[in-house]
């Protein structure tokens, strides 16, 4: 028997989008992800990365196809694809906002509608997973910025997303947060895009990489290969930070 294939996690299909004022941020981009995939969307500030991912939950809608776990982002289709889609803002105060911790982590399982038994598994589970069971009813405002960082991500993996988005995740993380944020997102069983200009966690969390520039997909292909090609990446904005060793050119 024949098994059919794998609906892509992701498929945009000549997607162009302009800010309200004119600003052009995406021309005509084709992307596939498929399930399970761990993709380092990479390109320099104003490349359009960020409002790529917008799109994957349906925030921004711009011309063209986009449809996510067999789910095109049309208005019918919002709420279904936002309980599978989990997106970590840049900014971890754009995404807190309850009372405490908890609280906020409840907050997509309850509004999921699930049994408050099941919200609670969820709750506690996503807490300990990210090392944060101790900080439960602790106010976000109190938390350091790199628990808030985990807060986010806590809240997003307690709904269980199939597809999981993070924008800047290493941003203002000490090496030891970064190390651990990395060993997690090597555990889970989702698939993962990371939007980023930073190489080396590229390079240590994905094994894909697409360059964007000018609102333009204008790479794709594995990590390593990507990174290694220093005329590539001096084109597009990129570069290695001082003390870095890119990867060797495969051979």
């Amino acid at each position: 028997m024949t098994r059919a294939p794998a609906v892509p996690a992701v498929d945009i299909s000549h997607l162009s989008f302009r800010y309200p004022d004119g600003t052009p941020a995406l021309d005509d981009i084709c992307l596939t992800i498929q399930p399970g995939e761990s993709v380092a969307l990479l390109g320099p500030n104003g490349a359009g990365k960020t409002t790529l991912a917008l799109h994957l939950n349906g925030l921004l809608r711009g011309q063209g196809r986009v449809a996510v776990l067999g789910l095109q982002t049309v208005p019918a289709n919002l709420g279904a694809l936002r309980q599978r889609v989990g997106l970590v803002f840049q900014d971890p105060d754009d995404q807190l906002f309850m009372n405490t911790l908890g609280d906020d982590v409840a907050f997509g399982p309850r509004n999921m509608g699930l049994e408050p038994e099941e919200v609670e598994r969820r709750v506690a589970e996503s807490l300990e997973l990210l090392g944060l069971d101790r900080l439960r009813n602790r106010p976000p405002h109190r938390l350091s910025y790199g628990q808030k960082r985990r807060a986010t991500l806590a809240g997003v993996l307690a709904m269980k997303p199939d597809l999981l988005v993070l924008d800047e995740p290493s941003g203002n993380l000490d090496p030891v947060g970064r190390r651990r944020l990395a060993e997690l997102l090597a555990q889970l069983d989702c698939t993962l895009l990371v939007v980023t200009h930073d190489l080396p966690y590229a390079l240590q969390t994905c094994r894909r990489a697409v360059i964007l520039n000018g609102g333009r997909a204008v790479a794709d292909g594995p990590t390593t290969r990507i990174l290694a090609d220093r005329h590539l990446l001096e084109a597009n904005g990129l570069e290695w930070p001082f003390g870095f060793t890119p990867p060797a050119p495969p051979g």
